[in-house]
């Protein structure tokens, strides 16, 4: 008899993942779990615990391509940019930030997304236009920010070597 992927001891894709607390009993991710409730600070904490294969996994799985809600792509995206405007875990944003955009850049890129007919974008589409710019703001915020720490702390040293040097 065929064994149902996702179902059994070997959890979702029969990859053992349910051993690892990735996949929850009604076949969703841990990751839209949290994020379904806005829940950023634990969704955060759940990939910063993850595997880089498990992170590629549970980021893969979001969006309806992948059987999931379309929101949840929309709440990645919010996750993001909420956490990147904290400033604190800027290393971990930008890894999952990449892996996020190898599995779902290009259908953020598509043109027309959501649109249908001469209606215009849909509230979903608004919704993660918005999500996008708040993140891209925030990035950049947090890149001039880093940029002008580095330009004072080597100001800095350059005065300290000047002051050995006499």
């Amino acid at each position: 008899s065929k064994k149902r992927l996702g179902t059994g001891s070997k959890g979702a894709k029969g990859m053992g993942a349910s051993s690892a607390g990735i996949f929850r009993d009604d076949g969703t991710t841990q990751l839209q779990f949290l994020l379904r409730r806005k829940k950023f600070e634990a969704a955060m904490e759940l990939l910063a615990r993850l595997s880089p294969p498990a992170v590629h996994l549970v980021l893969s799985q979001l969006g309806p391509l992948a059987g999931g809600r379309e929101s949840e792509v929309t709440l990645c995206l919010e996750m993001f940019a909420e956490e990147s405007e904290k400033g604190a875990r800027c290393d971990l944003v930008q890894a999952l930030l990449a892996v996020f955009l190898q599995h779902h850049g290009s259908s953020l890129m598509e043109e027309g997304d959501g649109v249908e007919g001469d209606e215009g974008p849909t509230k979903e589409v608004k919704e993660r236009a918005d999500a996008l710019s708040r993140l891209e703001l925030a990035v950049r915020t947090g890149s001039r920010r880093l940029g002008s720490s580095l330009g004072s702390l080597s100001c800095f040293l350059k005065f300290l070597s000047n002051l050995q040097m006499e």
